[in-house]
């Protein structure tokens, strides 16, 4: 969006379809980071989990040496999610959890946390290793920042969510990002002086640190008023509630811009919870309901262009 808008002038309001109906009014802060911990040792060769931030992961490996398969296989004992086997460098833990948007951690189970169990169940790290291990087995065990000291919430839009995602081994450190997503009306300020100073005494080194605050319209807004009426009618809803957004749009990159659709709200979900939605496997959109949206968007412009050109 900051490319587009270089290049082109941003429109006086624009619908972002990139939600389900009504409409988006508001969408919650997000918080990049990026954590190391420092002391890893030789006999952790490799780790690996997620693959995007957004989303819970459903995979995670590691490889350690210094130890056999048979061994680790009995430690383990009927350990669920976990599977071992050989490798050249030693042994290989194959972790699986059930992903889920990061927005919605509740549910979840992340492959992350599944592998550190596993590591320290199966005493294969040492030392400062295994420091490091049970820190990150702690920090992927909660996904409302009570770790880091961050855990807040409000009426609008819940709680605060920190749920670490994607973990990768450089040299003598584990890199650590986590998804944190903050509610609309949260102290930004407090939250990114208190995210540093609990990392630290946590033993995290902070690489990164961004804020990509939240933003809201007000209900009573005439373009959200209409923007919430036309898909109550033209879906035949009349109680569909408008929407704070738990994950981000592009709507937050451009002046005066909602999320609006695609998804309507009854859709069926073929695959059930486990895939199929948002950030999860096979995710699709399915063609009775792309055109049911688009009788939505058609009425939805119509309906707000006069009171656009009057603002």
């Amino acid at each position: 969006m900051p490319e587009f808008l270089k290049r082109e002038k941003a429109p006086k309001w624009s619908l972002v379809p990139d939600s389900k109906f009504p409409v988006g009014y508001a969408e919650i802060g997000f918080i990049h980071a990026e954590f190391a911990i420092a002391g890893i040792g030789e006999e952790l060769v490799d780790i690996h989990g997620g693959e995007a931030t957004n989303s819970v992961p459903d995979r995670a490996y590691a490889v350690v040496s210094g130890c056999k398969v048979d061994e680790v296989r009995a430690k383990l004992g009927d350990m669920e999610r976990i599977t071992v086997e050989e490798d050249p460098q030693g042994v290989r833990f194959l972790a699986t959890g059930n992903s889920q948007h990061a927005s919605r951690p509740e549910g979840a189970v992340n492959a992350n946390n599944v592998l550190a169990k596993a590591l320290l169940k199966a005493q294969v790290l040492h030392g400062e290793t295994q420091k490091a291990m049970e820190l990150f087995e702690k920090l992927t065990s909660h996904h409302y920042g009570e770790d880091l000291g961050i855990s807040c919430e409000d009426e609008m839009s819940g709680k605060l969510t920190c749920v670490f995602t994607w973990v990768r081994k450089e040299g003598e450190k584990l890199i650590l990002k986590p998804d944190i997503r903050y509610p609309v009306t949260a102290d930004q300020a407090f939250l990114m002086e208190t995210l540093p100073q609990n990392a630290k005494k946590l033993g995290l080194e902070l690489l990164e640190l961004d804020n990509n605050p939240a933003f809201s319209f007000p209900l009573d807004h005439p373009v959200v008023e209409k923007l919430i009426e036309v898909p109550r009618e033209v879906l035949g809803m009349p109680d569909i509630p408008p929407i704070v957004l738990a994950g981000g749009t592009y709507a937050r990159r451009l002046p005066n811009a909602v999320s609006f659709g695609v998804t309507v709200p009854d859709r069926v979900r073929l695959f059930g919870f486990e895939k199929g939605g948002a950030h999860q496997a096979d995710e699709y959109g399915d063609i009775p309901n792309l055109m049911r949206s688009i009788k939505v968007y058609v009425r939805a412009l119509i309906e707000i262009d006069d009171i656009v050109a009057a603002l």
